[in-house]
């Protein structure tokens, strides 16, 4: 994860709760049309159907998402910019700023991990 070893229970961790976001980085706007069109893909109109570059399928990455990530200490800010082409804020942020931005079941994880010193 970001180029650090983790073991597979930590892998599993952070891959559940990313899945619960429920957003990707949709390289077209296909899946929109199939939405508008009532989850039909007969009714989808192809002259609408427009290809994202890959840094614009990023750019509306839930908050709440992009503070989880931030919040993972393995993040990396720059293998993050060169996967997604985002540039997040890299200032040093307190634990206390990081668990601001989380749920209670977030901060509950991250509190447990450092008193456990992972």
């Amino acid at each position: 994860m970001f180029n650090k070893q983790v073991l597979e229970e930590r892998y599993q961790e952070v891959w559940d709760k990313l899945h619960t976001f429920d957003w990707k980085p949709w390289q077209t706007n296909g899946f929109e049309l199939y939405k508008q069109c009532g989850n039909e893909w007969n009714k989808v109109d192809m002259n609408q159907f427009k290809f994202k570059d890959w840094d614009e399928s990023w750019s509306d990455i839930p908050q709440e998402m992009l503070a989880y990530i931030q919040s993972l200490h393995e993040f990396n800010a720059q293998i993050f910019k060169d996967i997604t082409g985002l540039d997040v804020n890299t200032k040093k942020r307190t634990v206390e700023d990081v668990l601001a931005n989380l749920g209670e079941e977030d901060k509950e994880i991250i509190q447990k991990a450092l008193k456990k010193g992972e």
